[in-house]
């Protein structure tokens, strides 16, 4: 089923390729081990488990080892993929930093869950590398809103260079609607942004010399999911010009 799924791949990428459209994988990885998996792999396993998934350790020998074969792998059998843009924390349990009980790690807990997540992006590149297709990894930050700022701060400080760093743009900011303040998660097209935890992550990436990209809205809200398409030129402009005053580099505008 691998190959067949890599061949189809294949042929979507050429496709586009014709056209200069660049073809980037999406994953939430690495993916926590169900039960089954568990059991197979207790090796693997490091922080108690969550939502019916146990955190992969990447201070594991085997997992660390078991996500580059798997990243490297991918990348040679479809080596014009432009990148990967992965959700590295929050969404669901993935690597021991994506939850909040990774101190319930024993390999993981003698380090802030900054590190540990910056580690989990460089294993997850490390595959990339080693494929040697210059292929970007943006690291995309989901669940930061419940995360502490001095956790941020450690995390993108530790992030290697060649790692892209992606935030939400409108996440844990605050909009007036109808005489009541909102805060807005996800993604909020009435809220122009940026929100504070984007302007905490954009001075940390300023000061560690990091590439930042944006996860905005720019055609639909989370607020009316039913509506297809809502035209606000007007937001738009002015989310680019505010992430335009961050440099920001790349945009990622919808999630539908």
């Amino acid at each position: 089923p691998i190959k067949k799924r890599h061949e189809k791949l294949k042929r979507v990428v050429a496709k586009c390729k014709r056209y200069g459209v660049k073809v980037y994988i999406f994953a939430i990885e690495p993916l926590g081990l169900m039960d089954e998996d568990h059991a197979t792999h207790p090796d693997f396993a490091g922080a108690e488990k969550r939502f019916h998934y146990h955190p992969i350790c990447v201070r594991s020998e085997s997992a660390r080892n078991y996500i580059i074969e798997a990243t490297e792998k991918l990348f040679r059998s479809v080596p014009d993929l432009a990148g990967f843009i992965d959700i590295t924390a929050g969404e669901r349990p993935t690597n021991c930093a994506s939850g909040g009980n990774y101190r319930t790690c024993p390999r993981c807990r003698n380090y802030s869950r900054g590190e540990n997540l910056a580690l989990a992006c460089d294993v997850l590149k490390e595959g990339i590398r080693r494929a040697g297709t210059g292929a970007q990894f943006i690291s995309w930050t989901y669940g930061h809103r419940y995360w502490d700022d001095n956790d941020i701060d450690e995390y993108i400080k530790e992030l290697p260079s060649d790692i892209t760093v992606m935030q939400n743009f409108e996440d844990r900011g605050y909009n007036t609607q109808l005489g009541k303040p909102r805060i807005a998660y996800d993604y909020w097209l009435s809220y122009p942004g940026p929100s504070d935890l984007y302007n905490v992550t954009a001075d940390m990436t300023s000061r560690y010399g990091k590439e930042l990209y944006a996860k905005m809205q720019v055609v639909t809200s989370h607020e009316i999911a039913t509506v297809p398409y809502i035209p606000a030129p007007g937001l738009v402009f002015d989310k680019f010009r505010g992430a335009n005053e961050y440099g920001v580099t790349g945009v990622v505008e919808c999630w539908y």
